[in-house]
């Protein structure tokens, strides 16, 4: 008897009354209905609801439910009526619960499907069977109907595991509706998931199980949470498209709780609905005889046959296309459907005319052929000699051929079996007429469209059903991932690099932009805005205040004008959702880089702004700026939260309440003595901006805050003006031919054309297709890692050996740029034979891999990946090893080893090794300007580093759409297929769409980018390499760095100097030196006397300089350093402590709104405040 059985009736929740026999299926009725429906069963069994327990109730309703059974056994019934009963009523049974559980008939034989298998694993977590099913069924009843409804949750683990299987059902349902599920959180926020193709089932049911997803940055800046969204009531919608008085009506169905009544909710209009047709599978099973797989038409289903879409089947099918070619389409397409519109797209990079016959069965048959697209009347297309003729019918693209095959044939093929019993089916096929009993048969064949009419027509197709759709869902789309051979067409994948001279953007005026904002309330408010701009020498400035600002900014900037801010991902959000603009978004790795909005007057361009972010230009904080650029700018002193709508209604608050403020905001970051000098600071800049009102010792904030966002727009124009400047002069020293800074959206994007215009890539090829995605394979990053992946607690004197620009210097001394096209491999290819390649990017198996050294390595040079995913570096064979000519070169000096090559490409054609000079070039400049203490030094570094990154930039998959909320089902129509989240907040007038790109058009230069990261570490691994093997201890290496005893370095240098004859310690490129950053009041040199390594990017160091002062260097991986700062304040404890603690296995738990900024952009680019931001860090 379980502690239910024991509860009072009269104590029972609406949860456990629906748990009763005879209550299923009234969830959706009130608490009070429940009870009154309760009292009256009790009344009529004779019971009084006070004293009766769950149990008493269970019992009195089992007699009940047994009398009303030997009543309707004793009724005269005859015998055969009896068990057809019995036997519909278990058939039907049967039926209903393989329909709810997605059960194959032959369930009950002893080898039982995959797809049973995976359903029972599923459903191991079902607590009570029986509500599983109530809630199943309930759930069922409406997916039949096409009815949505909404669910709440909770903490009911079978109802949650319910409207997942639902949802698994709906996923393969055939409808011609669209399926949506709308998830809300407690904010009202929503978003809305298409159960498509592309968007894994296993994905939504995530969602469902409540998961969150908090990304945040893992520098010493503040944490930034990007995606946290706490689902805790669905909708699930069926929605329709109908035409009315030539408008587009899209509408839901649903089900009145109190009368369950269903009815269509018209949800939007749309007078211009123009469909974006796409072609997919084929939904029906051939029940003929005839063979249709050339159209991608079959008589069973085999996943198999699906590996490709069937755009790319008919294009295989067409014989046009050669084998490399058709390679190349299955990765130029990333998605299973291809909409219609982006055939254009494929047509111009295979150069191939194609026309596609669209078959409208919505209109009358004869007008139903409609041509969507015919490349053959483009002027681009007139020298294309190829052509492929497709029709697009039940959304499944299809060769337009004819097939020996005839619509007599079809209607008559009983009569034929019956009258030619031994004839070939071909011959049969072909029979037109019969005359005489004799057949007479035809070549001429019969449009491909004809023939599938007719069969519908005579019921010669039937739909897939869902265990088969089942099958289909689980076929895997990615071509990338599953090539055999290495085969590629070069004119597809290979295109020269040949740097075509850029046209100077023409800006009617650029601007430089900042909002201050109320960041205590959430989502943030706007209270300011200031923007400049310079009309020769002077500087306009404007500013925005009150309720309208955005408005005001939109309305006030230059239609072709450029807008710089310098954190674009945190203050478009104060303007992007205004009404009326088209939204192109450009982001990049959580960035956003460029934002480009768009107001329309009917089709012509009233109004085209363009924003961009300038820390994507110069990543460094504006306060940086000074010292960078040498620019004259005030110290801030600013009280952040003092601007709240109560004080800047008020206008002026005292001195001493902004003072108390700011010390509220510093207390954990600044000592006393720093606080109270930056307290007359304060006082000395509010008497500058003219804010201070002396008889009243008040500050006008608000003009106090204008004064400070104008000297910071200020400064970013200067600094942005100074940065165009330097560059102009570096272009000018390397006399290289380049447009100013107002043309890149990054910094990596100038330092690759910077490159590129030097000629570094002159005989070079970028790639895409095959050899891209092979060689960006062979990409491995910096080694990070503690001593054999081993916590360390290490005492001493410790230096931090760290080289000389790391990355510039693998520039510096790599061999060049791989010029040519990439060449397959031979299989027998022997080591002698590889390396006598130019260079190479391969796959091989590790069979015995043995150091070359008297002590096992601590820092490994292979890898495998843990189940979390982490990169751990090892000396351990492993099979499908990635890397290029140099990785393979280091394995070889390093370690005894046999492996088996399995295949990869190189390159003959000689290195373009302008680079050697170009980095060497711009290093010393470098090297000059920080001589001279000229800014300009800066300047360079950034391009430096930034040189190689855009070479190995990885296509992006998906896009951001902004869409206003009114066209927001003519949208999710349209793109449906493509669609993989809807995010919605009630607030704005703006939905942000995620959307599948369908074509992959994207070319780098991997050979480049993969070669600088292997140069990189062939450098780490020769002077940590060579320390093992001399028993020098390293323990602990941060990408470029290694932390070593200072007794050590000596050493380490002489044994290096010998082994490979150049000099160790320096300050020259490829050389290393001791560089522990000084702390706050150190005197000389710095040394670390004591190293706690805990794991990768998360270590102390106990630093010390010469006059004996300690300060720390403190890092850990995902939590700021004035948290942890803040952390062993509230502990009373030391940061060393802390470290010792977490070094012997104690979970700490660190808050990261206690020293931080913590604040979330939404997807729908509102910035809000996190109540909570709990991070449990464990070594």
């Amino acid at each position: 008897m379980t502690a239910f059985d024991n509860k009072y009736l009269s104590k029972l929740t609406k949860k456990e009354i629906i748990l009763l026999p005879g209550f299923e299926n009234k969830q959706n009725e009130s608490l009070i209905d429940l009870r009154n429906q309760l009292n009256e069963r009790l009344r009529k069994m004779n019971l009084n609801i006070r004293g009766i327990k769950v149990r008493d109730y269970k019992r009195r309703f089992k007699e009940q439910d047994n009398q009303l059974f030997n009543q309707m056994k004793n009724k005269k019934t005859k015998r055969n009526q009896q068990k057809e009963y019995r036997k519909s009523i278990k058939q039907k049974a049967i039926n209903e619960r393989n329909q709810i559980y997605n059960i194959i008939n032959d369930v009950y034989k002893e080898s039982k499907t995959e797809l049973r298998k995976e359903y029972e694993k599923r459903i191991k977590s079902v607590n009570n069977k029986k509500n599983f099913q109530n809630y199943m069924k309930q759930f069922m009843q409406n997916v039949n109907k096409e009815t949505g409804f909404e669910i709440i949750i909770g903490d009911d683990e079978d109802k949650r595991l319910a409207f997942c299987e639902t949802l698994r059902k709906c996923y393969n349902k055939k409808t011609n509706k669209k399926i949506l599920v709308r998830c809300y959180d407690l904010n009202g926020s929503s978003k809305i998931l298409a159960l498509n193709h592309h968007r894994a089932i296993d994905l939504t049911i995530g969602h469902i199980s409540g998961s969150i997803d908090v990304v945040s940055d893992e520098s010493d800046s503040n944490p930034y949470a990007q995606n946290y969204f706490v689902p805790i009531k669905y909708e699930l919608m069926f929605v329709s498209k109908n035409k009315i008085n030539r408008k587009t009506q899209f509408t839901k169905r649903k089900q009145n709780p109190k009368t369950n009544k269903i009815y269509d909710e018209e949800i939007e209009i749309d007078e211009d609905f123009r469909s974006n047709p796409s072609g997919g599978f084929w939904a029906y099973i051939n029940l003929s005889e005839i063979d249709l797989s050339d159209f991608q038409i079959y008589k069973t289903i085999d996943k198999n046959n699906y590996r490709d879409n069937c755009f790319v089947y008919s294009c295989i099918k067409s014989n046009v296309f050669k084998p490399e070619e058709i390679n190349h389409l299955r990765y130029f397409i990333q998605t299973r459907e291809i909409p219609n519109n982006k055939i254009i797209d494929i047509s111009k990079a295979f150069k191939c005319h194609f026309i596609i016959k669209r078959i409208d069965e919505t209109r009358p048959i004869a007008r139903q052929q409609k041509i969507n697209i015919d490349t053959r009347k483009k002027d681009w297309a007139k020298s294309f000699k190829r052509t492929i003729e497709l029709i697009l019918y039940k959304e499944h693209y299809l060769l337009n051929k004819k097939i020996n095959c005839t619509t007599f044939y079809l209607s008559h093929l009983e009569q034929i079996n019956k009258l030619f019993p031994t004839m070939e089916l071909e011959q049969k096929m072909r029979i037109k007429e019969i005359r005489n009993n004799k057949p007479i048969l035809t070549n001429e064949g019969t449009n491909i469209l004809t023939i599938l009419r007719k069969m519908f027509q005579l019921n010669l197709f039937r739909e897939i059903n869902q265990c088969e759709q089942n099958i289909l869902s689980t076929t895997e789309y990615h071509h990338l991932n599953d090539y055999n051979d290495l085969n590629y067409d070069p004119k597809l994948c290979c295109k020269p690099i040949n740097p075509k001279e850029q046209k100077e953007k023409d800006w009617t005026e650029i601007y430089y932009s900042d909002f201050e904002t109320d960041t205590t309330i959430s989502p943030h408010k706007p209270y300011l805005n200031c923007t400049v701009h310079r009309n020769k020498e002077k500087i306009i400035t404007k500013t925005f205040i009150g309720t309208n600002i955005a408005n005001e900014l939109l309305d006030y900037l230059e239609n072709g004008s450029l807008t710089y801010f310098h954190n674009l991902k945190y203050d478009c959000c104060f303007f992007i959702n205004n009404d009326g603009w088209n939204v192109q978004i450009t982001e990049r790795n959580g960035t956003t880089l460029q934002i480009i909005m768009t107001k329309y007057n009917g089709k012509q361009i009233e109004k085209r702004l363009t924003f961009r972010n300038s820390y994507s230009i110069i990543p460094s904080a504006l306060k940086n700026f000074a010292e960078m650029f040498h620019l004259n700018v005030h110290k801030e002193v600013m009280a952040y939260k003092i601007y709240n709508e109560r004080n800047l209604n008020r206008k002026k608050v005292s001195a001493l309440e902004f003072q108390l403020q700011y010390y509220l905001e510093n207390k954990d970051k600044k000592s006393l003595k720093e606080i109270k000098s930056d307290w007359r600071q304060l006082i000395d800049n509010s008497i500058s901006s003219n804010s201070f009102i002396k008889d009243k010792l008040e500050i006008d904030i608000l003009k106090y805050a204008q004064f400070y966002c104008k000297k910071d727009c200020i400064v970013l124009m200067k600094g942005i003006e100074k940065f165009n400047n330097d560059l102009i002069n570096v272009f000018k020293e390397t006399d290289t031919k380049m447009l100013g800074v107002h043309n890149f959206i990054s910094i990596s994007a100038i330092g690759y054309r910077f490159a590129l215009n030097y000629g570094c890539f002159d005989g070079c090829f970028e790639l895409t297709g095959k050899p891209q995605n092979f060689i960006l394979r062979c990409i491995s990053g910096g080694r990070t890692m503690t001593a054999n992946n081993e916590k360390h607690i290490v005492e001493g004197r410790i230096q931090d050996f760290d080289a000389v620009s790391l990355y510039p210097s693998a520039m510096s001394i790599m061999n060049g740029v791989p010029k040519g096209k990439p060449k397959i491999i031979p299989k027998n290819i022997t080591t002698k034979g590889l390396l006598k390649y130019d260079t190479f990017f391969a796959e091989i198996n590790i069979k015995f891999l043995k150091c070359k050294s008297n002590y096992e390595y601590k820092f490994g040079q292979v890898f495998h990946f843990n189940e979390a995913g982490s990169k751990i570096f090892c000396n351990q064979p492993i099979n499908h090893f990635y890397l290029d000519k140099v990785a393979f070169m280091d394995l070889l000096e390093f370690y005894e080893m046999d492996y088996e090559f399995i295949r990869g490409y190189y390159f003959n054609e000689g290195f373009n090794n302008k680079i050697n000079d170009f980095i060497t070039k711009l290093f010393n400049l470098r090297l000059k300007y920080k001589k001279e203490k000229n800014p300009l030094e800066k300047t360079i570094k950034l391009l430096l580093n930034s040189i190689y990154g855009k070479s190995i930039l990885k296509a992006t998959e998906c896009e951001s759409k902004c869409i206003p909320k009114e066209n927001l089902y003519k949208y999710i129509w349209k793109n449906y297929n493509f669609i993989k989240e809807v995010i919605e907040e009630p607030s704005i007038n703006n939905v942000y769409v995620k959307r599948i790109k369908a074509i992959n058009e994207h070319f780098n230069l991997p050979q480049f980018g993969a070669s600088v990261l292997s140069w990189s570490k062939h450098l780490m691994n020769q002077v940590i390499g060579t320390a093992e093997q001399n028993g020098i201890n390293i323990y602990y290496q941060d990408c470029d760095s290694l932390h070593i005893m200072e007794d050590d370095v000596e050493r380490l240098s002489k044994i290096y100097e010998q082994k490979y004859n150049k000099q160790l310690i320096g300050t020259q490129m490829t050389q290393f030196h001791c560089d522990f950053d000084s702390f706050e009041g150190s005197i000389g040199t710095v040394y670390s006397r004591k190293l706690i390594a805990l794991g990768k990017k998360s270590y102390l160091d106990i630093l010390v300089d010469e006059k004996g002062n300690e300060g720390y260097h403190i890092r850990m991986k995902g939590i700021p350093k004035q948290v942890i700062i803040n952390k062993v304040k509230r502990m009373n404890i030391t940061v060393e402590e802390l470290y010792e603690r977490m070094y012997n296995g104690e979970e700490i738990e660190f808050n990261l709104l206690d020293g931080t900024n913590c604040f979330k952009k939404t997807k729908c680019f509102q910035q809000i405040n996190l109540s909570s931001f709990i991070r449990r860090v464990h070594f």
